[in-house]
């Protein structure tokens, strides 16, 4: 009830899709600047041998961590306000308020991330955040995408749309489901993490919420 009303009388749909949009495309911009610059200043970096976490220790560390926790306030309003913006049905609305729910938490560890680097002081703290993001932000997306299929299902059942908008719905659910899929399966079957596939993962993060917005701004309000 306090969620329909919000929704109906406090949230300005446009302005909630102009505050998702600038900050979310700032925040992906800011962690790929930040990134690169760190790697440029790290001495003799490797980008396949290193995780993203080395760049934050050392003498430019402080290049990292400031990017990491600009990022992380920068993504925070995505999730929230989304919810609004998408007017879940019945069924999508359960795995939306999860997926809101979950990204706030990946937000506030991702700015962990920043806060305790992994210096030999701070590294457990450390682990502790980079899991709890990594978990996170996965079932984020996880339900992001079973939230989004229900509302283009309930959509179709609707307005009558054709088989083919059905089986582009469930493409989408597909390659949503693959984002999840292909670090769990490294993580799972090889008992492993390498830095290389955290730089995969992490980018397809950061591809993946700025398809979100660019699907959001397309969403008729």
């Amino acid at each position: 009830m306090l969620l329909n009303y919000m929704n109906s009388k406090l949230v300005d749909p446009m302005k909630c899709l102009k505050i998702i949009t600038f900050s979310t495309i700032s925040g992906i911009m800011i962690y790929l600047l930040g990134t690169t610059i760190s790697m440029l200043l790290y001495p003799n970096y490797s980008f396949f041998s290193q995780y993203f976490s080395d760049l934050g220790i050392g003498r430019f560390g402080i290049v990292f961590n400031l990017t990491v926790i600009l990022t992380g306030i920068l993504i925070y309003p995505f999730f929230p306000l989304s919810y609004f913006l998408l007017k879940p049905s019945k069924e999508a609305k359960i795995m939306l308020l999860i997926s809101s729910f979950t990204g706030i938490i990946a937000s506030l560890f991702l700015i962990f991330v920043g806060i305790y680097d992994k210096s030999e002081n701070s590294l457990r703290a450390h682990q502790f955040v980079t899991l709890g993001f990594f978990i996170s932000m996965t079932l984020t997306i996880f339900f992001w995408a079973l939230g989004n299929y229900f509302i283009e299902r309930a959509n179709s059942k609707i307005t009558n749309r054709e088989n083919k908008k059905s089986k582009k719905n469930q493409f989408d659910l597909i390659s949503n489901m693959v984002v999840i899929i292909i670090p769990l399966f490294f993580i799972i079957f090889t008992g492993t993490f390498d830095p290389f596939l955290q730089k995969i993962t992490v980018y397809t993060f950061l591809a993946y919420f700025g398809f979100a917005v660019v699907k959001l701004n397309g969403t008729e309000l």
